[in-house]
């Protein structure tokens, strides 16, 4: 569901070290995650952990940039963990990674405070992503250095937002065209093509709305 995208511009936390704190329970996948966030040097694992209590209490004299956290977890579970964190941590974004693919999951991270959701199935691509994905919301503005345009968010809502097919999009816009489908793929096509996106796969369109301030 995440796309691998190489970043198009430049910021602190992508050109420097950037201090991570994980939060899984899982001691397999934290040490995945720790072999493929330190192959290229721009992460810093400064706090892993089994569960969030471990965080709260350790959290607090360490430099973190970001915070990557499961769902399933013990004693507190991931949503709970990520209501403590936007209140506790709102300096500090942080972004979701679990095995779920579940919409009502996705929903609910997001309404906690989720900067990204990333599925771990793509793990291999996860330093690539995050440093994608922290820069864009370092940026706070646009993405790739252009504005957004209403037009192009109508588009992007209509597809992320509302999960709208190519048809359903083509009917809302009321596209008199023969082939409506076709000319909404062409749409999409031509923001991707003005934003500098090289791969137009749906996620890298939640960027927008979860990372671009409008």
């Amino acid at each position: 569901m995440f796309v691998s995208v190489k970043p198009f511009f430049e910021t602190n936390l992508v050109l420097q070290m950037t201090n991570l704190a994980i939060i899984e329970d899982c001691k397999h996948w934290r040490l995945v995650i720790k072999h493929y966030l330190q192959q290229d040097n721009k992460f810093n694992i400064v706090l892993n952990c089994g569960m969030g209590n471990h965080f709260f209490k350790n959290h607090k004299a360490l430099n973190i940039d970001a915070i990557i956290v499961d769902i399933s977890l013990p004693g507190e579970n991931g949503f709970q963990v990520m209501r403590r964190l936007s209140i506790e941590c709102p300096h500090i974004p942080f972004i979701v990674l679990t095995s779920s693919n579940n919409r009502s999951d996705y929903s609910k991270a997001f309404d906690c405070g989720a900067k990204a959701y990333i599925q771990k199935h793509i793990i291999a691509n996860l330093s690539e992503e995050l440093s994608v994905g922290l820069g864009l919301i370092n940026r706070k503005n646009g993405y790739n250095h252009l504005p957004f345009c209403f037009n192009d968010l109508d588009l992007i809502e209509m597809i992320v937002k509302h999960k709208m097919t190519n048809e359903e999009i083509g009917a809302a816009l009321k596209l008199k065209n023969t082939e409506p489908k076709k000319a909404v793929e062409n749409m999409i096509n031509r923001v991707c093509s003005k934003y500098n996106i090289r791969n137009k796969r749906l996620y890298i369109m939640e960027f927008y709305l979860n990372y671009a301030k409008f």
